[in-house]
């Protein structure tokens, strides 16, 4: 019983599967060398570099939450506020409560009369 334990040499020589091995890291390397000799558009030139940033130029609030009170300050005041937009062609700002309430007194331009969201509501009808 001088039986040697080893593995099956009949099923796939070492020398295959290194070969195998090279052809695949070949087809590896080869492809994209060869695709970018026939579609020569893929080649592009490399994007420009952006420029370094200071480390000053970042510019963080010191108080976000009071930048955003005087933020939504400011909105307010400015949806609230009658002004001239263009005096020349009469066009003012109005508040937006007050624009609402006379969009639904006259009704949107173009808009058949009648047919308001108003009337809907009243006659009890729902889409």
């Amino acid at each position: 019983m001088t039986e040697r334990v080893d593995f099956e040499r009949t099923d796939a020589p070492p020398s295959l599967l290194a070969k195998l091995a090279a052809g695949v890291a070949a087809f590896v390397i080869a492809v994209p060398l060869v695709m970018t000799l026939i579609y020569p558009q893929t080649r592009q030139p490399r994007a420009p570099r952006l420029p370094d940033i200071a480390a000053g130029a970042a510019v963080l609030e010191v108080n976000p939450r009071a930048k955003l009170a005087q933020f939504d300050k400011a909105d307010t005041t400015a949806i609230a506020r009658y002004g001239w937009i263009d005096r020349d062609h009469g066009v003012v700002q109005i508040p937006v409560t007050r624009a609402m309430e006379l969009l639904a007194q006259r009704g949107l331009p173009g808009w058949p009369a009648g047919s308001s969201g108003k009337d809907q509501l009243q006659s009890g009808s729902r889409h």
